[in-house]
């Protein structure tokens, strides 16, 4: 039987993930709202896309773990999301880097959350 505290971290995961997934959404608002941006830009956004699409492949499949008490597996299931979730939240930041110093401003629509 599941814990209560098991079904917390999934649904903070899950909470997680879904900031995650409107910050790539806004991102990728913002950018088409631009008169031009670079293909690689929106490349890898869709990267993004696949990433988020991963991780919640991954968290699926945590309830089971903690159920069969595999600590190991999530362990390194909940190393994997939080690398592959810095790994954007840093590829976003490098983006608005480069984009503020082309002079492009991004006003205030855009937040990279936390992971």
């Amino acid at each position: 039987m599941q814990k209560s505290s098991d079904n917390s971290i999934i649904y903070k995961l899950n909470h997680s993930l879904s900031a995650l997934e409107s910050a790539i959404s806004k991102a990728r608002e913002v950018l088409y709202s631009k008169e031009s941006v670079p293909e690689d830009l929106i490349t890898r956004l869709d990267s993004y896309d696949e990433a988020l699409y991963k991780q919640r492949i991954l968290a699926n499949n945590l309830s089971d773990l903690l159920i069969e008490e595999k600590w190991a597996e999530v362990g390194r299931i909940i190393d994997l999301i939080n690398n592959l979730s810095a790994m954007i939240r840093d590829d976003a930041k490098e983006i608005l880097n480069t984009m503020s110093n082309s002079g492009e401003n991004f006003g205030s629509n855009f937040n990279i959350p936390p992971c």
